[in-house]
């Protein structure tokens, strides 16, 4: 429940991006306002089974004002409906109509609340801006009231209704905060609500506004000496704790941390609104740094994908200690979710449950290794300037043990490399094992691409030729086993990206072949070529209409259709052949190629590629001149202007 209740909400975070938690589950309907078309239940036909609520007792003493009928009312009546009332309200609807039982609720406090201001003599209808909550009657009359009013107001802005729910809360709060003593847990939970509303309606200074004041208010009641000065100065500190326990019972002081730790969680998601990621980290940390105190009904499943969602933030700012930090959190509490006790079992079932979770949390180390084998890269090649230099940690939990962080050094060698390598693959291939291809092909096929990814960077440490081509065709062998089996009308994106991704690693591996004098190095060569070209010819495909050759190419893949047509040009004359004529037949079709790209710029008008249409002509220019060259047997006259088609 987001607003009041027990804190199960996820703090969730999109990659990169610290981001505030949503209000709502993301495959919940939002309702449309209540349709007077489909009325709930009446309160008197509503079944209230006899084990699942219970009585609400209020502990105010009787005062000499009351009559028989108010007596009666507050303490027989008025405890059995606000017990029904919070069952009605936890209880869950048809997804169709999810506020129905929470109409019910509230229509029957609403004729309640109209009964106790007949008692008072006050106001009946519902409160504004300028209402005055009364204060001549019976005390334990006017207590009830303002507790029938957070509850309706609370009920309100359940269901979306904000500005009645925020006129309920408001007239309650008058009361609240004059009689802090009586209600200090309702004026922590009234604080946080209208923090909740202010966030929906996106006024997120205001929010803040409330919030600060609900945490500044916590502190004051968890504090014996805050406690002191807030109530009575002239108490001693022992007084002051006494009074504080008397003032916090232990259930009450159970709620009091729970709404803090509520507290912690929107506070979060207003600095993350208000761009100020730093702040919203902390309160998310320290949100779930509350939640770890309470293990034994800790919801696992969430506190793993909150600590990813901090990793993602830290990865963003660069500090990879801190990122890692919170997977090994995320991975301490989840093997702990191994056996589940009946307590937590409930909250493991829930969107993907724990296995998924663990498949989760597998991918983004996997994906956390080979960053960091990418670091290590670009520090060794230079591409970053200076030295590697760890960030000390900022956050850290302290009732998890300290963990050994694989961030504090980056690979530099091809040994170090490897062993990041392994550790990557090894988390890639858990994650994969539960992201099957057969009902998860986007998961899966983004796994492939992050191994195909690291096979890429480590065979950048790699010197040893041939062994540095083993490791591109182990890209290769990701992808070529399922390319063929995707739907292309549903995985064309997909099908673009690994048909081009196929195409330049063969051709890469040719150009390695072509440095190394091994037999049959031609042969090879030519089959290479061959096999990037067909897996080219595939990605064209895709850009051209059922009813017409002609391609027609979204602007978002301009980029890669013209760098896939420049190196079908460029591999056409990369094979080697000793027949002259078929040597002036590969080298016609790159020059086709290159003026088919001529006229493709040149008609669609893109200014925005003028240095390859530039090229693409000097090419019409110079491949006839060295066709003319072949054909006459002096094509080595040509090789250095060959060399030019890269």
């Amino acid at each position: 429940r987001v607003h009041g209740g027990t804190f199960h909400q996820r703090v969730t975070m999109s990659e990169g991006e610290l981001p505030p938690p949503q209000n709502r589950p993301k495959n919940i309907r939002v309702p449309e306002p209540r349709s007077k078309d489909i009325e709930p239940p009446r309160w008197e036909k509503v079944e209230f089974p006899e084990n699942e609520w219970k009585l609400v007792k209020l502990p105010w003493e009787k005062s000499e004002d009351e009559t028989p009928e108010m007596t009666y009312f507050i303490e027989s009546e008025l405890p059995e409906i606000f017990g029904k009332y919070e069952y009605l309200c936890n209880r869950e609807d048809d997804s169709a109509t999810p506020f129905h039982s929470k109409y019910s609720a509230r229509d029957k406090l609403i004729d309640v609340r109209a009964r106790v201001t007949e008692l008072l003599g006050a106001d009946s209808s519902q409160p504004s801006s300028d209402s005055t909550f009364p204060t001549a009657g019976p005390q334990r009359l006017l207590h009830a009231l303002a507790l029938i009013d957070c509850r309706i107001g609370v009920n309100f802005i359940h269901t979306e209704e904000y500005h009645s729910g925020q006129m309920y809360i408001e007239h309650c709060l008058q009361h609240f905060s004059v009689n802090v003593e009586t209600f200090p847990v309702e004026l922590l939970d009234t604080y946080n609500q209208l923090g909740i509303l202010w966030c929906n309606r996106e006024d997120f200074k205001k929010s803040e506004e409330y919030l600060l004041l609900a945490k500044k208010f916590y502190h004051e009641l968890v504090d014996g000496e805050k406690t002191k000065s807030m109530f009575r100065s002239e108490m001693t500190e022992q007084e002051a704790e006494l009074f504080r326990d008397r003032l916090l019972p232990s259930k009450s002081i159970e709620k009091v941390e729970e709404y803090y730790t509520l507290n912690t969680f929107f506070l979060a998601q207003v600095y993350g609104h208000m761009g100020q990621p730093d702040k919203s980290a902390e309160f998310c940390q320290l949100c779930l740094e509350r939640q770890l105190d309470k293990f034994e009904v800790l919801n696992l499943v969430d506190f793993a994908y909150n600590c990813m969602g901090l990793y993602s933030y830290y990865v963003m700012c660069e500090h990879y200690p801190q990122a890692e930090y919170f997977l090994h959190s995320a991975n301490y509490v989840l093997k702990r979710a191994k056996d589940p006790t009946p307590r937590t079992k409930q909250y493991h079932d829930r969107e993907g449950g724990l296995p998924q979770a663990h498949a989760e949390l597998h991918k983004v180390w996997g994906r956390f290794y080979a960053l960091l084998l990418k670091l290590g890269w670009q520090y060794q090649s230079g591409e970053k300037a200076g030295d590697y230099a760890p960030k000390d940690l900022l956050l850290t939990f302290k009732s998890l043990p300290t963990f050994i962080l694989a961030s504090t050094s980056l690979p530099s060698s091809f040994e170090e490399a490897l062993k990041m390598f392994k550790l990557a693959e090894l988390a890639l291939d858990n994650a994969k094992s539960y992201y099957q291809l057969d009902g998860w092909v986007t998961d899966h096929l983004e796994i492939l691409q992050e191994q195909s990814n690291m096979f890429s960077i480590l065979a950048n440490f790699e010197d040893d030729i041939p062994r540095k081509c083993k490791m591109l065709k182990r890209k290769i062998n990701l992808f070529e086993p399922i390319i063929n089996d995707l739907n292309p009308r549903i995985y064309v994106d997909t099908i673009r990206n690994l048909s081009h991704e196929l195409a330049e690693t063969y051709q890469e591996i040719a150009d390695l072949k072509a440095q190394d004098d091994e037999e049959g190095h031609v042969q090879k060569i030519n089959e290479l070529c061959f096999k990037a070209i067909r897996y080219l010819k595939m990605l064209f495909k895709t850009f051209q209409s059922p009813s017409s050759m002609e391609y027609d190419v979204p602007e978002a893949w301009m980029p890669m259709f013209i760098s896939g047509q420049l190196a079908l040009a460029r591999l056409h004359t990369r094979f080697i052949h000793y027949d002259i004529t078929q040597q002036v037949q590969q080298h016609e079709v790159a020059l086709q190629t290159y003026e088919f790209l001529v006229n493709f710029l040149t008609k669609k008008d893109h200014d925005k590629f003028p240095m390859e249409l530039k090229m693409c002509k000097e090419m019409c220019e110079l491949l006839p001149l060295k066709i003319g060259a072949i054909r006459a047997g002096k094509g080595d006259l040509f090789k250095k202007t060959s060399s030019t088609n890269t």
